[in-house]
């Protein structure tokens, strides 16, 4: 997630200043706020029922098991998964673990969703159709949507308004724009449109500064160390064990947050797993269990 986006979500709180929704502080997760991660956020130990009903089965968004059943089959139809209601995402596609995370996130009926860069890893023809099914959602709901993106004419084809910030560090916000679009629109047509291009020109003329100091300072950035041919397989490993203890440290304030949620009292044993896949070719796959008990995680 962004570094800025950790306190919209209410992970963490600034050491400054403030964030506000609809005037209101953010003082940490809440059951108004839904959140689609940059990677596929869905339960691997959970089928694709499962998991858009996860969030009904929580004290915050609980109903009762008619009203969770309904809700499941309308975001699988809308979605596309309705054939694959008992399939878990090791046998979905990248798009349609993602078309998941945003049923997921819409079931529990957020007043707002922030998305980071949700179809950043998919292909293009993928990522067209994620945005239109994006835009048919927010046209039967028309939740509040925040998306991150560092595509330009991906922000104008989908937004009512495009923010820029400008590089790092110290970002600020440098540009706000309308998008003069009617909709309901097309993502593939809505490009065609001499609006989109007149704005697009208009915002990259501001845009196109703050990528080039971006890549002026990454050049400035101190030169890699070369890598030793010698390297051995033990180093490999600690590399990869070192790469699997950060993840583990990040789920394990994941997991907590998910916590802070469920009932007090409750006698469940919340499990989730981690599956992390070194880079170098051949490397085995690490997988840790990490448990959490009504007291401690461990």
């Amino acid at each position: 997630i962004q570094a800025w986006g950790v306190f919209v979500a209410g992970f963490l709180q600034p050491t400054g200043g403030a964030v506000l929704l609809d005037g209101q502080p953010i003082q940490g997760p809440g059951p108004e706020r839904g959140v689609i991660f940059q990677e596929y956020g869905v339960f691997p130990w959970l089928t694709v029922r499962q998991n858009i009903a996860f969030g009904l089965t929580l004290a915050a968004n609980r109903v009762d098991a008619r009203e969770r059943e309904a809700v499941c089959q309308r975001y699988m139809a809308l979605m596309g998964l309705a054939d694959f209601a008992g399939h878990y995402p090791k046998h979905l596609s990248g798009g349609m673990r993602q078309r998941l995370a945003i049923a997921r996130a819409y079931a529990v009926r957020p007043q707002f969703l922030l998305m980071d860069e949700p179809f950043g890893a998919l292909d293009a023809q993928t990522r067209q159709i994620m945005g239109n099914l994006l835009l048919e959602l927010w046209n039967a709901d028309r939740k509040a949507v925040l998306f991150v993106t560092h595509d330009l004419e991906e922000a104008i084809a989908l937004a009512d308004r495009v923010v820029i910030m400008s590089a790092g560090p110290g970002a600020r916000i440098i540009g706000d724009w309308r998008v003069p679009l009617a909709r309901p629109r097309d993502i593939s047509e809505v490009r065609m449109e001499k609006e989109f291009h007149a704005l697009h020109k208009e915002i990259w003329s501001v845009l196109k500064d703050e990528v080039m100091k971006g890549y002026a300072q990454s050049s400035q950035a101190p030169a890699e160390v070369a890598v030793d041919s010698h390297v051995t397989r033990a180093d490999e490993e600690v590399d990869a064990g070192l790469l699997f203890a950060q993840t583990f440290i990040d789920q394990a304030r994941l997991v907590a947050t998910i916590r802070s949620v469920l009932p007090e009292n409750s006698s469940a044993l919340l499990s989730d797993v981690i599956a992390v896949h070194p880079v170098e070719q051949g490397a085995a796959e690490i997988v840790g269990y990490l448990a959490l008990n009504d007291a401690d995680v461990t």
